[in-house]
This record gives C-alpha cells, structure tokens and sequence, in this order.
C-alpha cells in the first residue's frame, strides 16, 4: 500500500514501531527502511542532503505493509483451512474505544474477539473490506 505522509508523520509511525518498507524521498529517489534498524538503501543513517529534502518537503509516499508480521501470521493461521473459499476481512468498531475483525468466508461471518482501539490492526482502515491478497496474507 502507498500512502502520502509528512515528515512527522514518518516520525509518528516509527515511535509506533511501524516502519515503512520503502520511502520515496522528493529529489533524492527511493529508499529501502530496513526493519532492523534506522537505516536507508543499506546505508546507517541519512546524509544531509537527503534529510535536508525530508524536512523541506511537506510531503513524501512510502510503501508500507498493512499488517505487522504477527497480525499476518494471526490472521494466516485463522483463515488457513478456509483459503479454497472466498475470504474478506474487515476492521469494524463495536464500542466507542473498541474495534474488532470480521472474517468474511462465503456466506458466513466469524467476528473476532474486541480489542481497545489502536492496540492492534493500525495500518486497516475502519469499514473497509480486504482481500488477503491486499493484507499480504
């Protein structure tokens, strides 16, 4: 999935613990984020041109999986012995602080335990209907 962000934005994510797979940098190319540490294209840190463009530019797409690895492997296992089927999952809100998944399988619907919100599934959007080809699954 690509999506536009600002500079703090990207700063926002990383102290979240969910760095992009890939950022493109307006006037410097593409990067590769290394999730074993602050890294770019294989190289440690940022020169200073390039951060220069960061925080100059307002804006900047990166490529970023929707799922964490453990969220993939969850979801993975519970959806494995219905992958001959048609399979969405959906991010739905059950209370005000709370969300919860839907697993779509056919015609039948198996919901998930709730969970408070921003704890889990950060990158799915609310209402949404994802294909696991779409979460990587």
């Amino acid at each position: 999935m690509t999506k536009t962000i600002s500079f703090i934005e990207l700063c926002e994510l990383v102290k979240a613990g969910r760095q992009p797979e890939k950022i493109y940098v307006p006037g410097s190319g593409e990067y590769n984020w290394e999730i074993d540490g602050y890294y770019w294209d294989g190289k440690e840190m940022l020169d200073d041109h390039t951060l220069n463009n960061l925080i100059k530019e307002c804006k900047f797409r990166y490529e970023d999986s929707i799922l964490t690895e453990k969220e993939k492997a969850y979801l993975s296992a519970v959806v494995a012995p219905f992958r001959d089927k048609q399979v969405h999952i959906h991010k739905s809100t059950c209370e005000v602080d709370q969300e919860y998944i839907a697993i779509y399988v056919g015609g039948e619907t198996v919901f998930l335990p709730c969970y408070d919100k921003g704890d889990y599934y950060r990158g799915m959007d609310v209402g949404y209907d994802y294909s696991l080809e779409e979460l990587g699954i």
